[in-house]
């Protein structure tokens, strides 16, 4: 091999060297963005669940009564569902 063509060699494994660096860099910096995102929209999962169960817990407050016979009713029915499943 000529000391040409070694020459382009080492020019090229440097320029192939730098092109995957700059592509980690950038794969690392779009992970790093993507785990941000993720927290973010966990976070807000957990305050909307949070919300839902105080509307709940307060509506359960407010109506007792109301919300035993909506739980009776919807054991009922997965009562009814599950023995018929059973059945078939």
């Amino acid at each position: 091999m000529s000391a040409s063509n070694r020459s382009e060699e080492s020019t090229l494994k440097d320029d192939l060297a730098g092109v995957a660096e700059s592509a980690r860099k950038d794969v690392r910096r779009e992970l790093e963005r993507v785990r941000e995102k993720a927290g973010e929209l966990v976070e807000r999962g957990r305050e909307s669940v949070e919300r839902a169960r105080e509307s709940v817990s307060d509506r359960v407050r407010e109506r007792p009564l109301t919300s035993v016979l909506i739980a009776g009713g919807v054991g009922l029915l997965l009562g009814m569902l599950v023995a018929r499943r059973r059945g078939d």
